[in-house]
């Protein structure tokens, strides 16, 4: 029978953490020889890439290159949106991409890799939408992401150690942004203290009649997930403190939430009008206002300029690491 460890089994950290590091070593040599069996890897010598707990950005943006693009010495980008590129506009005379099968492989990585990056969010979320019969403009947009994800291999999330964690989170909708289905994109961020700890870029399911009727549903959504943590923060004796503040840039939006008078406008919203209406009676949330300027979540729902992406980056916490940490 199989036995369980236990940190008590430990006399030290540094016994656990060389445990840990033997474990994903194992563990890579398995994933990386079942690799090489089923023949994914090009060459029966390509080098060994080690794993980390939270992965090798340099190896992975290696890896897809080699073997989907069949480069390595491709231009760096500072934008993961290549510019002048509609791709969700209707074109019926649109190359189709002849190889669909390896246009969706790439996908599925980068929404892997989305984990990590909140910065390649939207621009995945774009190009998802199009798995079924994606056209040539489609590949060389994800060919444009995989350039700029190589300009930044060394880019990653910072976790400071200094944290009051006070829940801090930013909500944005981009109103019938899609050009096909007229459907408004929903962004949402959730900040621990200084720490970016979820993230969220989705078409919303239905259309909007309004930009308040869309930015409601985003902050609906975004309450949804705030309950979530305060769940699950606590199995972590991490405390919740209430009020969580809702950042939101549409006052309209706001007004809808703090007063009960506006619903009678918004029965066609009735149901996400009472979850936040809801939380915010109970002290859950509050909803301030924040300017388009310094709204976060503008990162999740639209092409940013470059100082822009910049700036929200950075008030995120994705900043350059030394190559040396990765």
């Amino acid at each position: 029978m199989q036995q369980s460890l236990k940190l008590d089994q430990f006399s030290s950290f540094k016994d656990l953490k060389m445990l840990l590091q033997r474990t994903m070593q194992g563990f890579t040599e398995m994933i990386v020889n079942l690799m090489k069996s089923q023949h994914l890897f090009e060459s029966q010598d390509f080098p060994l890439y080690p794993l980390r707990l939270f992965g090798n950005l340099q190896s992975f943006v290696t890896i897809v290159k080699v073997h989907y693009t069949g480069y390595l010495n491709a231009n760096e980008v500072s934008s993961p949106f290549a510019s002048g590129i509609q791709l969700d506009k209707p074109d019926p005379d649109a190359e189709d991409y002849p190889h669909p099968e390896i246009y969706r492989k790439v996908i599925g990585k980068l929404l892997y890799l989305g984990f990590t990056r909140p910065d390649i969010a939207f621009i995945t979320q774009q190009l998802s939408q199009f798995m079924q019969k994606p056209a040539k403009i489609h590949w060389d947009a994800a060919v444009h992401v995989l350039r700029y994800l190589k300009g930044t291999r060394f880019v990653g999330l910072f976790y400071s150690k200094d944290n009051d964690y006070q829940l801090t989170s930013y909500c944005d909708s981009d109103w019938g942004s899609c050009k096909i289905t007229r459907k408004s994109v929903t962004g949402y961020c959730v900040m621990l203290g200084s720490s970016l700890i979820s993230w969220k870029s989705k078409k919303q399911c239905t259309v909007s009649t309004s930009s308040a009727e869309a930015e409601y549903r985003a902050m609906a959504r975004t309450v949804c997930e705030l309950k979530w943590l305060s769940y699950l923060l606590p199995e972590f004796k991490v405390p919740v403190i209430l009020p969580i503040p809702l950042n939101c840039d549409n006052q309209a939006a706001i007004y809808i939430a703090a007063i009960p008078v506006f619903h009678e406008k918004v029965k066609h919203i009735d149901i996400d009008c009472h979850v936040v209406r809801e939380q915010v009676n109970k002290g859950f949330i509050i909803t301030p206002y924040v300017s388009t300027d310094f709204q976060l979540a503008d990162l999740l729902t639209k092409n940013l300029t470059s100082s822009q992406m910049r700036f929200a980056l950075s008030k995120l916490g994705l900043f350059l690491m030394s190559p040396s940490s990765t």
